[in-house]
């Protein structure tokens, strides 16, 4: 497992909270005209989760939902898979992982509770993948 993610995985793992309650940027702080640069809606997504922004991106650009990035990482993993370029390595720090760890328009690493949220994501997505 990715050190970072063995860390924060692991740090008060009982009383760790989830990333809306950490991690969300509210509306009163998002400028105006914002959008999701994934689904290009403005707003929180269907869950009711707000936009957030968790890289390098700045002014209108880099907010997204959490749930179109989960979407935006698996259609890129099965993109990867069906390109028969690198093989079916799932590991943390493989290429399969790259669509959920780094923001692919300014290419930094997400951080925090982000990045734990979409550890465990992916963790899930390949768990229901390699046993089927």
């Amino acid at each position: 497992m990715d050190y970072r993610i063995s860390k924060l995985y692991n740090t008060n793992i009982d009383k760790r909270t989830t990333l809306l309650d950490t991690m969300t940027t509210s509306t009163s702080s998002t400028p105006t005209g914002a959008s999701c640069w994934i689904c290009l809606e403005e707003g929180p997504d269907e869950e009711g989760k707000p936009l957030i922004r968790n890289c390098f991106c700045r002014g209108q650009s880099g907010f997204s939902h959490v749930s179109c990035i989960i979407k935006y990482a698996q259609k890129k993993t099965l993109q990867l898979d069906e390109s028969k370029t690198v093989s079916g390595d799932y590991m943390l720090g493989g290429p399969h992982w790259q669509p959920w760890k780094t923001c692919p328009n300014c290419n930094q690493d997400y951080n925090s509770e982000l990045l734990l949220e979409l550890a465990e994501s992916y963790l899930s997505f390949t768990k229901r993948k390699c046993t089927i």
